[in-house]
C-alpha cells in the first residue's frame, strides 16, 4: 500500500513561520557558536595532549616478542624456538591467554650469553 501525500499534509508546514532575523544578529550568532566551538575543541586537543605527555611511557606489550620475532632474530624456524623453550634453554615465557611472549631485555641477555658461550668454545677447541 503506497501512502500518497495530500494537501493536508502539507497543511502544517506551511503553517511553519520563521521569524526574521537580521543579518548582524546572525553573524553574531554565527560567530559566537562558531567560537564556542573552537575552543571546546581546543580545550579536547589540549587534554589530549597532556594525558599523552603524562603517559609518555613505552608500552609494556612493545618489549615482548612473540614466538616468531625470536625465531627471526635466531634465524630459524619457530619450531627450532619451541624446541629450545621445552629443553628449557630460553628465558621463561609469559602467557597472555593462549599467547607466549618472552621479555625484550631478558632474550638480548640470553642471546648475550649464548654468543659469549659460543665464542668461547670456538676459540678454547681451536687452541
Amino acid at each position: 500500500m503506497e501512502h500518497r501525500t495530500t494537501s493536508q499534509d502539507l497543511r502544517p508546514l506551511r503553517e511553519i513561520t520563521i521569524p526574521f532575523v537580521d543579518p548582524a544578529t546572525l553573524q553574531e550568532l554565527v560567530s559566537s557558536a562558531v567560537e564556542r566551538h573552537l575552543h571546546a575543541m581546543e580545550e579536547r586537543l589540549v587534554s589530549r595532549l597532556r594525558r599523552r605527555e603524562e603517559t609518555n611511557s613505552p608500552n609494556p606489550l612493545s618489549e615482548l616478542l612473540s614466538e616468531r620475532e625470536i625465531a627471526g632474530l635466531l634465524h630459524c624456524h619457530p619450531r627450532t624456538v619451541r624446541r629450545l623453550e621445552l629443553a628449557k634453554t630460553l628465558p621463561r615465557s609469559i602467557r597472555i591467554g593462549s599467547a607466549k611472549r618472552w621479555r625484550s631485555e631478558e632474550i638480548k641477555q640470553w642471546l648475550a650469553g649464548v654468543q659469549t658461550t659460543e665464542f668461547r668454545r670456538t676459540t678454547i677447541s681451536k687452541s
